[in-house]
Parts: structure tokens; sequence; C-alpha cells
């Protein structure tokens, strides 16, 4: 049987208001003296897509399902679950607009794993986890996904307080504090968006799924307290 190559982006970070893509934006002058930037390249699918790839959006259905599960766990981590204490300002989930179209220029390149660039001007150096799911036939997008959430959320066995306490303060512009303070959650409202590429030939399928994260400049950051959410903003967030 034919393979088909299919990558999955799914991008969660924390922002302080809706963002929007600044078309003056010049990807190409950012992180030059490294491998590149992801939002650098070239248009359209690379090589390595094989024939006839296209983009898959997540249906509105399929996000509020993403965000319910990703929310649930912030619930759990917010009223100190895992070791954790209390927390205040946590962020719930939305979507993110500039790395929905990063999502889509580094998709394009058919390659599950990189060692690209990906800061932009409110983002320090985001972190990237990378799922594989292999098998006959086009399983349905929702439950790849789910799995593959799950299988990031299980991580959270493998960081302790030891580990974050071995970030510098000064790397990158003090995020050991963002980590410190919340588990590697940050601010007062958060942003999501998910992506896939396939083929068209549908006998065997691999996924790969990306999830990207990151802090934001000047952000300020969760703190710990008795009431979570006591210090968030009242302004109602839009569900896409």
């Amino acid at each position: 049987m034919a393979s088909v190559l299919a990558l999955c982006f799914l991008l969660v970070v924390a922002v302080l208001q809706c963002s929007v893509i600044d078309a003056a934006t010049d990807y190409c002058k950012i992180c030059k003296e490294s491998y590149g930037h992801v939002g650098c390249a070239n248009p359209g699918f690379g090589p390595d897509c094989g024939h006839n790839p296209l983009t898959l959006k997540l249906l509105k259905e399929h996000r509020r399902a993403l965000m319910a599960e990703i929310n649930s766990w912030r619930d759990n981590v917010a009223n100190g679950s895992y070791g954790l204490p209390n927390a205040v300002r946590m962020p719930v989930v939305s979507w993110d607009v500039e790395l929905e179209y990063l999502a889509i220029k580094h998709t394009k390149g058919c390659v599950a794993e990189t060692k690209k660039c990906r800061q932009t001007s409110r983002f320090w150096i985001p972190g990237q986890i990378n799922y594989v799911f292999t098998g006959n036939g086009v399983p349905k997008r929702m439950l790849v996904i789910k799995q593959a959430l799950k299988e990031w959320h299980s991580q959270r066995n493998r960081v302790t307080k030891e580990l974050i306490a071995q970030y510098a303060d000064d790397w990158p512009k003090g995020s050991s504090e963002g980590f410190r303070s919340d588990h590697n959650r940050s601010g007062c409202s958060c942003w999501m968006r998910a992506f896939c590429m396939g083929g068209s030939r549908k006998e065997s399928c691999a996924f790969y799924l990306y999830f990207l994260f990151g802090y934001v400049r000047a952000m300020v950051y969760i703190k710990t307290g008795t009431s979570p959410g006591s210090q968030c903003s009242r302004k109602r967030i839009r569900v896409l």
C-alpha cells in the first residue's frame, strides 16, 4: 500500500490580548544566525510532501473538544494537583492567528521535526513536542489528536521542581520564573490552533503531531494563591 504522510500542528500559547499577524513582519530577519525561521519558508509545499498534499482544518466541534480537554487539565493544575500550589490568573485556552500562520508554513514542508527558529515578536523560544501515529486507513482526526494530547499531558510526570530550578533566571529573559510559576503555563488568556496535512491516498496513514507553546514577552506570570483565577480579567473571551 502507498503510505500517506500527514502532519498535524497543535499550538498552545499564552497571550495577553487577541493576536493579529503583522503583515510587515519579516521572519527571515529573525534568528538569522541559526537554522533559519519557520516563517521564512518558500510558498507552496515542500519536496517531502508527495503527491496532492492538502491542508485540513479542524471543525468547530473539534476545536471545542480540544479546548475542553486541555482546560480540564488546566483546572487540575490551578487547583493544586500534581504537587503544585494553587494558582491565580490561570489561563484558559482559545486560538492564536500568528501561530496558525507559522503552523501552515511549517506543515507545508511536510517534516515533523525541525531545528528552525519559531521565535516571534511576542514569543520567546517556543517549545515543541512531537507525536507520531501510524496505522491502516484514516482514523478520525479527533481520536488521533486526543491521544496525542494524552501523551503530551503525561509528560508532567517527568517534570519536577528540581528540574525547573535548573533553569537560569536570565535564560531566556527570566523564563525560569515562568516555569516555576505554573508548570509551563502563563498569562490570563491562552490561544490554540491545530492544522493537519495529508495526501490524497488513504490506504495507510502516518500522523505527525507537533505541539508548540511559548511565553509572551513582558507577560505577567501566574502566581500562587488560594483562589484559582481570582486575579483574572473579567472580560469575556469569545470561543471560536
